[in-house]
């Protein structure tokens, strides 16, 4: 290693000599070459005391256990005296390099510089001896501080006024003090459940910096967690999530004002909603899978992503826009939902601060917009009309309809002090279910609309992709798929269709429902690959599950993808029969790629119909798609389950859109 440093040798040259030998030495001889060196300038001094005389300054350094020694040389002497600052140069002597001609030569004739250079093999010696040090007083301390981290966390799991306290706490690990389990849980992924489920069953206490938690697979015990909330646990989500989707929609809002929430939303996902959504999202299918043939080598989740947002700004938001503004808008909400798992520390350019924005310029169109539709719909209240669905309305204009409707009742019977028989069951379950101290204002029916756009988002671009690749691995599912779209009528045969007939037959939500194979598909791919590998909860107080507790307090999380792989057989097996009808699936809780319980994902039945409508087009466009690859694609869990490289797919496009090649 070269030390370069300054020397004040006004100031420094005593100290500098305290450790720096007045000589050079050879130490492979043992000979000094001192004597040549100081005679050839007699006015070289070998005594501090002397400095004053000296014209040329010349410091000898030696190397232990080695055949170098460093001489350095200090020119310009009477400007150090001065208190000047001045700066050493320094040549090596080499092993017999005692010809004081050509040490002459390489001091006074070698170039002047502004540094010297120390080899300072000693650094390295320090730098171990530091390293051993803090080696052995971290295994002085080891014993100590996991003792201390296991009494931490076991007083957090103290609750005195609870009656289970005489239950033990699942078995499992706190890990390492402070980070816990942190790093085996990132480094293992989906193995990290397993394997501990493994060791200690389908209930175990881990922790993850600084937070205690219990992890639960299985029909069984996922059941207990999801059907306990409000009552025994809470939702929770990360300050980020909170911050950027906003305090007032379904997510983050919990008890009377989450059942109210929810209540409204549901109004937009039944099947007649769903059927005014149906042209909107075909005309959006067929140009995004149109657009694939343009791209040589197209990556599907890309792809599905634009797809899964435009269907949500038509569909959910009811927007009508050009392809500008959808460009726009979609860069804007990618900055959100791509920075929604940030840290949550707001500094200019970086995550957190980038969602931030985009929230408030998403807000502003949406403030926007929901304030024109409610004009409209205030005048169709006014005239007593109710939601046409042949407009094709968006969610959000249902959701307003109904909001508005309801405030609309609640506020003429409590005006008028009396309820009639034709709405007395429904206003008093209103007056009971939602706070009257907290209507959904504009505000909450902005951020849900927030809400609905993201949660269709990753979700459901993660769920077709995962649908996209394993019908690239399976040809034989592929093919019994076609079929089924032949025999429904949404393929047609070369033979059963004329050159000149149009392949673009006309089809309803009922007629979708009706493709039970490619709802076995769906299940399938969604069962072996969920979007969602999982989801937090927080005990609100201390609940009994199977012969354990958990702790008020304590974090929860139910493993969606390890309950598959417990609960079904051939976990890594793509078998869309394990659906078939007829077949008995138990509980239902066995599969949960949507969740269950009070927060069962609302708009579940819209996913299922956005995806159908994707791999329906994929079929009318493509007689084929195979991977790039011969390796399945490396996942990566966040935001939501999907392939690193984005699942770059090769295209066998038909002859015909939506015919069949039958011979």
């Amino acid at each position: 290693m070269s030390l370069s440093i300054e020397i004040d040798l006004q100031n420094e040259v005593p100290t500098l000599l305290r450790y720096a030998y007045v000589e050079a030495r050879n130490d492979s001889t043992n000979r000094q070459v001192s004597s040549f060196l100081w005679n050839r300038y007699p006015q070289m001094a070998t005594s501090r005391n002397e400095t004053d005389d000296w014209k040329s300054a010349f410091l000898g350094y030696s190397y232990p256990d080695t055949p170098f020694s460093r001489v350095v040389r200090a020119p310009s002497v009477p400007a150090i005296l001065s208190g000047a600052e001045a700066h050493l140069e320094s040549v090596d002597i080499a092993q017999n390099f005692n010809d004081p001609e050509l040490l002459d030569k390489s001091f006074l004739n070698g170039p002047t510089n502004s540094t010297i250079l120390l080899q300072e093999h000693s650094f390295l010696m320090s730098t171990f001896l530091l390293a051993v040090t803090l080696a052995l007083i971290l295994l002085l301390l080891w014993y100590p501080l996991r003792y201390w981290w296991r009494c931490y966390n076991l007083r957090s799991a103290d609750d005195p006024s609870s009656p289970l306290s005489h239950l033990p706490l699942p078995p499992g690990s706190f890990g390492l003090p402070i980070i816990g389990e942190t790093v085996s849980w990132i480094t293992q992924g989906p193995k990290f459940n397993s394997n501990r489920r493994k060791k200690y069953g389908n209930v175990f206490k881990t922790s993850a910096i600084t937070l205690p938690m219990v992890k639960v697979t299985g029909h069984e015990y996922v059941k207990k967690v999801l059907m306990g909330e409000h009552e025994e646990v809470t939702t929770v989500w990360p300050k980020v999530v909170q911050r950027v989707l906003g305090a007032n929609g379904i997510v983050n809002t919990v008890g009377p004002s989450h059942k109210h929430k929810r209540r409204m939303a549901s109004k937009a996902f039944t099947a007649k909603a769903l059927n005014s959504y149906l042209p909107r999202l075909r005309i959006n299918a067929e140009k995004n899978i149109k657009a694939m043939l343009d791209e040589e080598r197209p990556r599907a989740y890309d792809r599905m992503l634009k797809l899964t947002f435009e269907f949500g700004i038509s569909a959910l938001l009811g927007f009508d826009l050009n392809s500008k503004e959808i460009k726009t808008s979609y860069n804007t909400f990618h900055d959100l939902v791509s920075n929604i798992f940030s840290m949550p520390y707001r500094i200019p350019g970086f995550g957190f601060d980038k969602a931030m924005n985009a929230r408030t310029e998403l807000l502003d169109k949406l403030q926007d917009q929901i304030r024109k539709k409610k004009e409209i719909v205030m005048e169709q209240l006014r005239n007593g009309e109710d939601v046409n669905y042949e407009e094709e309305p968006g969610a959000l204009d249902i959701i307003l309809h109904e909001v508005l409707q309801r405030s609309a009742r609640k506020h003429e019977c409590l005006n008028s002090q009396s309820l009639n028989n034709n709405y007395e069951g429904e206003v008093k379950e209103n007056l009971t279910a939602d706070p009257p101290e907290e209507p959904i204002s504009d505000l909450a029916l902005t951020e849900m609309g927030v809400e609905l756009m993201f949660a269709g988002y990753y979700t459901s671009a993660s769920a077709l992709t995962s649908c996209i690749l394993e019908l690239s691995r399976n040809p034989k599912v592929f093919k019994k798929l076609e079929n089924e779209l032949l025999k429904s009528g949404i393929l047609s045969g070369e033979d059963s269709i004329d050159e000149n007939e149009d392949a673009r037959p006309e089809f309803n939500l009922q007629a979708i429902q009706k493709l039970t194979y490619m709802e076995q598909v769906l299940k399938e791919a969604m069962r072996l690959r969920p979007p969602v590998l999982g989801g937090y909860r927080k005990a609100k107080r201390t609940f009994q599950i199977g012969p354990y507790r958990v702790p008020k307090g304590w974090y929860v999380i139910y493993n969606i993808r390890d309950t598959h792989e417990f609960e079904f057989e051939n976990m890594d097996t793509f078998d869309p029969d394990r659906f078939a009808p007829g077949r008995d699936l138990g509980d239902n809780y066995r599969f949960i790629p949507f969740g269950g319980g009070p927060r069962t994902c609302v708009g579940r039945a819209y996913a299922r119909l956005i995806i159908k409508l994707a791999l329906i087009e994929m079929f009318r466009h493509f007689r084929k798609w195979e991977l790039t690859s011969d390796k399945l694609p490396r996942m990566k869990a966040i935001p939501t389950l999907h392939p690193v490289d984005g699942l770059p797919l090769k295209l066998f496009p038909r002859e015909r859109i939506g015919v069949v090649n039958t011979t």
